[in-house]
């Protein structure tokens, strides 16, 4: 995977606006990034929150998984949502990936991975 090097404006609603930088390690305000910190690796389901979170909520988003809906009662706590993250300007080495979660792709998927085990059982 590539590392990350994204940047991305917060709304001025958003209390002190600014930039949300992901990824990277900034050695100084808005710059001295360097390649060798680069985040390298998957991230889904990034919220920013206007508050911190309990265990329990963030303990429920882990063992809800990756393509969970975030929680009706958080929803009112975001300040940067993953959708608006996906949707942002980048720069640097992102790149996205499908995270598998439409219901008609996995049942797909299962259904191919049934149908193949099928197979290799009327041949023995």
């Amino acid at each position: 995977s590539s590392g990350i090097n994204a940047e991305w404006p917060l709304r001025p609603g958003n209390n002190s606006g600014g930039t949300l930088v992901v990824g990277q390690d900034q050695d100084s305000l808005g710059g001295g990034f360097d390649v060798n910190q680069a985040f390298g690796g998957e991230i889904y389901q990034l919220n920013v929150f206007s508050r911190a979170l309990r265990i329990e909520d963030i303990a429920a988003m882990y063992y809800d998984g990756r393509c969970s809906r975030l929680a009706s009662y958080l929803v009112h706590d975001v300040v940067v949502s993953w959708e608006e993250l996906l949707g942002a300007t980048r720069s640097g080495a992102v790149q996205e990936v499908s995270a598998e979660c439409d219901e008609r792709n996995f049942l797909g998927k299962v259904t191919q991975l049934v149908m193949q085990e099928l197979s290799t059982c009327n041949r023995h």
